[in-house]
C-alpha cells in the first residue's frame, strides 16, 4: 500500500483493492470508483494538484478532482507491474519492471474518457469482424491459404492497434524443401512419407509463430529436423490406440519393425490448462503402407492424455491456424484471465462461434 496527502489537504491510500480517499484526516476514508481492478502500488502529486496512481498490468490513472476521479492514461511502454513514482521538479517519473522509466509531463492532459472508451469498443468491433472473416474456411484447405488467414488476422490486429510489445503476433517462414529432399527423406527412414506431409513440407516446411503471451507454433520441417525428431516408437501401452493395437496386444518390438514415429512440429497454446506444458505433433506411419496417417498432439512429459488432430495434415494444419487465432483473439479483446479461471476452452465460449 502507498499514500499521499494532495494539496489540498486530501489524504489519498491506494492498494491491492483500489483508492481510498480521506477529506478528515484520516478518521473516514472512501473507496473510489476506478476504471480498472488492477493493483495499485504507487501514488504521486503534481505540483497542481493532479494525482497519478500506477499498478500492475502497466496501468497509470490520472486524477483532476483531488483524487473524486480518476481516468485511464493510455500508453504502450508496458503491459507488466509498474512499482513507483515520484515527482522530480514540474513532472512525475514512473518505475517499472526491467528498468523501465517514464516521464508524465505537467503539461500532460488526460484525453475525453467517454472518447477513449468508444474507440476501444470500436476497435473490439472491428477485431470480432477480422476474427469471424479469418476463421471462415472450407472444408479442404490449401496450406497456403490457411496460413494466409492467420497472416491477414496479424495484420488486422495491427492495423487496429492490438499488437504490441508483448502481444505481438509474429510470422516466422522458412523455405519449404524440394522433391528431392522429400525422396532422400523417405529414403533415410525407409518410409513414403504420407501425401499430406509431403505436400506440407513443399509448400509450407517450416514455420515459426509466436503468438500473444507465451505461446507458440513451430514446426520441424527441414530435412535435418525431420531426421533428428524421428524417435523411437513408444514401448508402453498406454499409447497403443496410436498403432491401431489394443492394450493387449500392444509389444513394442512389433511396433518398433512395422512403424516409424515422425514428431512435425511442437506448440504451446495457453487455451487448454495454465500449467499445459505443450505438445509435440506427431504422425505414426506404418511401414508397409502408403497413404494418409492421423496427426496426434502427444505432451511433452506423456502424462497428459493425447489428442487426434485430424486424418491427415491439412486437417491439423487448419485445426491449429484456427485455434492460434482464436487464442489472439481472446488476448486481444482482454478475456484471458476469465478463460484460464474456467480451466480452459472446453468450458469457455470466445463469442466466435463454431468448433473451438
Amino acid at each position: 500500500m502507498a499514500a499521499t496527502v494532495t494539496p489540498m489537504g486530501t489524504l489519498l491510500a491506494v492498494g491491492k483493492s483500489g483508492v481510498f480517499r480521506s477529506a478528515d484526516a484520516g478518521r473516514r476514508f472512501e473507496k473510489g470508483e476506478l476504471p480498472t481492478s488492477e493493483w495499485l502500488t504507487a501514488i504521486e502529486c503534481f505540483t497542481d494538484g493532479r494525482v497519478v496512481v500506477v499498478g500492475r498490468s502497466g496501468v497509470i490513472l490520472l486524477s483532476s478532482d483531488d483524487g473524486r476521479s480518476f481516468g485511464r492514461v493510455e500508453h504502450e511502454f508496458t503491459t507488466d507491474t509498474l512499482w513507483c513514482c515520484k515527482r522530480y521538479g514540474e513532472d512525475i517519473f514512473v518505475g517499472g519492471t526491467d528498468g523501465l522509466v517514464v516521464r508524465i509531463a505537467v503539461s500532460y492532459v488526460l484525453s475525453d474518457s467517454a472518447a477513449i472508451a468508444k474507440a476501444k469498443a470500436d476497435a473490439r468491433a472491428d477485431l470480432r469482424t477480422a476474427a469471424l472473416a479469418a476463421l471462415a474456411h472450407g472444408p479442404c484447405e490449401a496450406f497456403a491459404t490457411a496460413l494466409a488467414r492467420l497472416e491477414g488476422f496479424a495484420s488486422a490486429g495491427e492495423r487496429l492497434g492490438f499488437r504490441q510489445k508483448q502481444q505481438d503476433l509474429k510470422i516466422d517462414k522458412g523455405i519449404p524443401l524440394t522433391a528431392a529432399d522429400i525422396q532422400a527423406i523417405e529414403s533415410s527412414l525407409e518410409v513414403q512419407l504420407p501425401p499430406s506431409l509431403a505436400e506440407f513440407l513443399q509448400t509450407i516446411g517450416h514455420v515459426k509463430v509466436t503468438a500473444p503471451n507465451s505461446n507458440k507454433l513451430t514446426t520441424w520441417a527441414t530435412a535435418y529436423e525431420l531426421a533428428r525428431h524421428t524417435g523411437q516408437v513408444h514401448d508402453y501401452s498406454y499409447f497403443a490406440e496410436l498403432y491401431g493395437k489394443t492394450a493387449e496386444t500392444f509389444d513394442p518390438r512389433v511396433v518398433e519393425a512395422e512403424f516409424v514415429r515422425i514428431s512435425l512440429g511442437c506448440h504451446f497454446i495457453e487455451d487448454e490448462d495454465e500449467h499445459e506444458d505443450g505438445d509435440v505433433v506427431t504422425l505414426i506411419v506404418d511401414r508397409s503402407k502408403s497413404g494418409e496417417v492421423a496427426v496426434w498432439d502427444l505432451p511433452f512429459d506423456d502424462t497428459h492424455g493425447y489428442e487426434r488432430r485430424g486424418n491427415n495434415v491439412h486437417e491439423w494444419f487448419t485445426y491449429i491456424i484456427d485455434r492460434v487465432i482464436r487464442y489472439s483473439y481472446i488476448f486481444w479483446s482482454g478475456r484471458y484471465k476469465e478463460l484460464h479461471a474456467l480451466g480452459g476452452r472446453a468450458d469457455f465460449d470466445d463469442g466466435l462461434g463454431g468448433e473451438k
